[in-house]
């Protein structure tokens, strides 16, 4: 009788177990979505308001796509399966994108999946011009024994062999991060790929590292693609120089949680950095702690003050004088590997160039003056890279110089005339004529806008105005397929701050 009553009585343990559960499971069902912040709307698929949040899942039609919107936030768009039976928020959504969540719990807890809150993110701010970022490899500062994941009940350590499975490695997050990134002001560039550029004026000034201190994420599902489940990652984002990663400038950490809905081949870890990312960028004062940074770090990178003796401005009885009168000044800078232009403004014989027309050969730079046979050697004797300026100075004697000096504010919509050197060195000190298109700063530079035909080797060359004062000096064109007419050129005053010119 014995093993009877045993069994007996372990057929009812059970029982009592799964009816425990069974009534556990039924208390958890929650079919009402809470939304932060309060007074949000639910919009159908033609942005009409269906209802007010809190909205109570059951209302929602399956075949709609619906938006949880409020002005100011960036929508959340969702759907419901075509079965409600049991159907509980947030675990049964069909669709939630981005499913940015506010959790009560961690994602760790031993019990049913936390409760939380759909949580609407504000809208990008929008400002003037965008900040460039080197990002670096992020690293992950988690202790080898902590728990990071809960998946189908199974504890996932970091340390565990097969956590990458579902976490991805440190180098795979570049992607997401800087798609993340790419809905904001911020463009992130990968730092490796920088290494190949000629000069620094292309080179972010403010490098980016993301530490990701925690991150916990709870997954049910067969596969991959049908795991879902809450998500949180906590990321700090460290701020150095460019070349200085020792000395942090300072930081800014953000907490990001989403739902994972099923039906998805991303893995956690890079879906919550690409959220972060514009977690980030969203931060009130970020813009100005990184545009101060940058400015800071320019106003560092001025060489040693180098005094000019520049002409007087010339005033001009024709267009023709005036054209001739510069295009004397503009010469042409050659080596080995290429040329360039390049503009006299001391009569001694200082030259205003490009860094970069001069950075492949900086010991054998010839420069051919209009009108001269014989080429001249030149040497550099300043130059900021990360403004892309250089001053070279030829031999002693006296040579055709224009003013630096000049005074008159650019507008948009003024007629200017580049010379230069393009395409080849026999078409030296050519003129093109074309208009102010506008103004832009890229890296923390000021550029002048122009129409004017820039083409390879012109780089260096003057952009003069109408009246014959020096605007500028020819750096670089967009290019690309269906892109004409977008030149730009660094103005003079930027020119004589970036490498410290004192004027006599």
């Amino acid at each position: 009788m014995m093993p009877v009553e045993k069994n007996m009585i372990k057929i009812l343990t059970i029982g009592l177990v799964f009816f425990a559960i069974t009534a556990t499971t039924a208390q958890q069902v929650n079919t009402i979505i809470q939304v932060s912040p309060d007074q949000s709307l639910l919009l159908d698929s033609n942005k009409k308001e269906v209802a007010k949040a809190p909205v109570d899942i059951k209302t929602m039609l399956p075949e709609i796509s619906y938006y949880v919107s409020k002005k100011g936030y960036e929508p959340i768009e969702l759907s419901v399966h075509a079965n409600k039976k049991g159907v509980s928020f947030p675990h049964d959504l069909k669709e939630c994108y981005p499913c940015l969540m506010e959790f009560n719990t961690s994602p760790l807890s031993e019990s049913i999946d936390p409760a939380g809150k759909l949580k609407l993110r504000k809208k990008m701010p929008e400002y003037k011009h965008a900040i460039m970022l080197s990002l670096t490899t992020p690293k992950f500062n988690i202790q080898p024994e902590e728990v990071v994941a809960l998946i189908n009940g199974k504890k996932i350590k970091y340390k565990s062999d097969d956590v990458h499975l579902t976490m991805g490695y440190a180098q795979n997050l570049f992607h997401p991060i800087v798609m993340g990134f790419s809905r904001t002001y911020i463009d992130v560039i990968d730092q490796d790929m920088l290494k190949e550029e000629k000069t620094s004026l292309y080179i972010p000034k403010i490098v980016i590292r993301p530490v990701i201190q925690k991150m916990e994420y709870k997954l049910n599902g067969k596969l991959l693609r049908d795991y879902s489940g809450p998500a949180t990652l906590t990321c700090k984002w460290e701020f150095f120089a460019k070349g200085d990663t020792n000395h942090l400038l300072g930081a800014i950490t953000t907490n990001t949680s989403i739902y994972r809905i099923s039906n998805n081949y991303d893995l956690p870890v890079p879906q919550l950095m690409y959220e972060a990312a514009q977690d980030l960028a969203i931060n009130d004062t970020l813009f100005s702690f990184l545009e101060s940074l940058e400015k800071k770090y320019l106003s560092n990178s001025y060489p040693k003050p180098t005094t000019i003796s520049t002409p007087a401005i010339t005033k001009f009885a024709t267009q023709k004088e005036m054209l001739k009168y510069y295009r004397t000044g503009v010469v042409t800078i050659e080596h080995e590997k290429g040329f360039g232009s390049g503009l006299i403004i001391d009569p001694s014989g200082i030259i205003l160039t490009n860094h970069h027309v001069i950075i492949d050969d900086t010991t054998n730079l010839q420069v051919r003056i209009l009108g001269k046979d014989e080429l001249l050697s030149a040497e550099i004797i300043a130059y900021n890279s990360d403004y892309d300026v250089a001053l070279l100075r030829l031999p002693p004697g006296t040579y055709p110089a224009v003013s630096l000096a000049g005074k008159t504010a650019i507008e948009t919509g003024d007629v200017v005339y580049a010379i230069g050197t393009p395409l080849d060195k026999s078409l030296g000190q050519s003129v093109t004529k074309g208009i102010v298109s506008g103004f832009m700063e890229f890296n923390g530079v000021n550029f002048i806008q122009t129409d004017v035909s820039i083409n390879s080797g012109n780089s260096g060359g003057a952009l003069i105005t109408e009246e014959g004062e020096l605007a500028g000096m020819a750096t670089m064109k967009a290019s690309g397929k269906g892109i004409e007419g977008l030149g730009f050129c660094i103005p003079a005053e930027t020119i004589i701050k970036a490498l410290n010119i004192k004027l006599k």
